[in-house]
């Protein structure tokens, strides 16, 4: 599979027209042969039936469209860039665990896994969403727990390591950055940073089992 670097012929041609003047061509032809950064996925998931579920109890992401759109983000982004070919959707699994929990009792994982067809679910527990601190200024933080379970077994498959203790969870910290927040001042933009951070949110969650190159700039990279 091939990675697109957004415009690397032309760079090249560029650094090698440039002989003087102001540019430095030792040190733009350096950046162009540098290695790109790469960020290797945390684990190998098993290309099977997999469904995606946001386990919200505390009731932090509001509206409830943006579990859905947090579960819809991870999923697309395993399909387009992880090569999973068997995903279930995520809102078949919000429905089955409406369905099987019972007065003061969610249903279990396993249940909501079984109850789609899943071989194993990508299991999303969050810990807080919020997008303002004050009320006022945009201060957008989210955190959750991930874990993979077998359905089956019950076993965790991710996290591995015995640093992490039994019902715990890979952690994930999203926020977005100081300077990307002045698109959401004004009328309508805590609403779009609320979809923002879902869709980062998912993206974010996604890549602990996707491989992903970046740019020098830091641009994730486009796989073909």
């Amino acid at each position: 599979m091939m990675w697109l670097r957004p415009q690397l012929f032309g760079c090249i041609a560029s650094a090698l027209l440039v002989v003087g003047g102001g540019c430095n061509y030792a040190a733009t032809l350096d950046a162009i042969v540098r290695p790109d950064p790469v960020i290797e996925a945390k684990h190998d998931i098993h290309n099977v039936a997999t469904v995606v579920f946001i386990d919200d109890r505390r009731n932090q992401i509001n509206p409830v469209r943006l579990r859905r759109q947090i579960a819809d983000e991870i999923t697309s982004v395993l399909m387009e860039e992880g090569g999973m070919t068997d995903m279930i959707s995520p809102r078949d699994a919000m429905a089955a665990a409406r369905r099987l929990d019972t007065a003061g009792k969610p249903a279990g994982i396993d249940e909501i896994g079984a109850a789609v067809g899943a071989s194993q679910v990508i299991y999303v527990e969050a810990l807080q969403y919020r997008i303002t601190r004050d009320g006022l200024s945009p201060d957008p933080l989210a955190l959750f727990n991930v874990r993979v379970l077998e359905v089956e077994t019950g076993v965790r498959l991710f996290p591995e390591t015995e640093k992490f203790q039994a019902g715990t969870g890979h952690p994930i910290q999203v926020t977005v950055p100081r300077k990307d927040l002045g698109q959401f001042i004004g009328s309508g933009g805590m609403t779009k940073l609320r979809r923002y951070l879902a869709v980062e949110s998912g993206d974010s969650i996604a890549r602990l089992f996707v491989t992903t190159h970046y740019t020098q700039s830091g641009e994730k990279m486009k796989r073909l």
